[in-house]
């Protein structure tokens, strides 16, 4: 996970200025103003050992995404930003060449078409509730490369207190309180147990000294995540424009089966 930070989203332009730098650890992510999917360069092909450098590379990095549909790879924007070859790596899925679709840089999601089909999807959330309990996949360091960490986290919206003037709708912004969240989860979904549907994926952690001192936020272990919402119209957009499917979530495996296998860790080279 690069850069894991990320502006957030519907604070007021007077507070965003205020407080946003003093809020959150680390300079804000730059953003990625890409063409239209037509205009994008072709990902060049990845040589034999999925973890060797491409010939010309100068850094990896790493994160995570899901399979919304059979050739379609969700994750965060940061993770993939100035990819100059994108790969996903999985248990259950050869090593497969991805190029990046389309870019919502403000809600921070990247779409992906990766060159394999899915060995298994997650469908998106509806808009109707959000859990108070979410299951979270990732690849944070140490968890390997090809089988994902799995923790639960508390969806601590409510908690939120309306003087901060922060987004708390979970279908636009999921607030997690987890201690075990970190760096190499970014994009990783973060699930309805009770269906199996994806209600966002993680985005950046929370500084609680700098937090609680901006915005009085005192809940500890925070991070948040892009919701239901954001990834919806991104699945949408991208179909209109480069033919990418949405798709409700492949059927036949358990909740928790179904979500590993569609998991992926995400590789890009620079």
């Amino acid at each position: 996970m690069r850069q894991f930070l990320a502006p957030l989203i519907g604070i007021p332009l007077g507070l965003a200025m205020a407080g946003l730098a003093a809020a959150w650890a680390g300079p804000a992510l730059p953003r990625l103003d890409l063409p239209r999917p037509a205009a994008l360069p072709q990902v060049l092909p990845f040589p034999h050992d999925p973890m060797r450098a491409p010939p010309g590379a100068v850094a990896q990095a790493s994160g995570t995404g899901f399979f919304a549909a059979s050739h379609t790879v969700l994750t965060a924007a940061h993770v993939v930003s100035d990819c100059r070859m994108i790969r996903l790596v999985s248990r259950h899925l050869p090593p497969t060449e991805a190029r990046l679709v389309a870019v919502d840089d403000e809600h921070d999601i990247a779409v992906l078409h990766a060159a394999a089909a899915a060995p298994a999807h997650l469908g998106i959330a509806a808009d109707d509730r959000a859990p108070g309990r979410v299951l979270v996949h990732g690849f944070p360091a140490g968890s390997g490369r090809d089988v994902p960490a799995t923790t639960w986290a508390s969806l601590v919206n409510d908690t939120i207190a309306s003087a901060t003037l922060l987004e708390r709708d979970p279908r636009t912004l999921v607030w997690l309180q987890n201690r075990d969240i970190a760096q190499g989860y970014s994009g990783g979904p973060i699930l309805d147990p009770a269906n199996g549907r994806v209600v966002g994926i993680v985005r950046a952690l929370i500084d609680p000294k700098r937090a609680a001192a901006a915005y009085g936020i005192a809940t500890p272990d925070l991070s948040i995540g892009t919701g239901a919402m954001p990834l919806r119209a991104a699945l949408r957009d991208s179909a209109k424009g480069a033919g990418v499917a949405e798709d409700e979530g492949a059927i036949g495996d358990d909740i928790f089966t179904r979500a590993r296998k569609a998991t992926v860790h995400v590789f890009c080279w620079q």
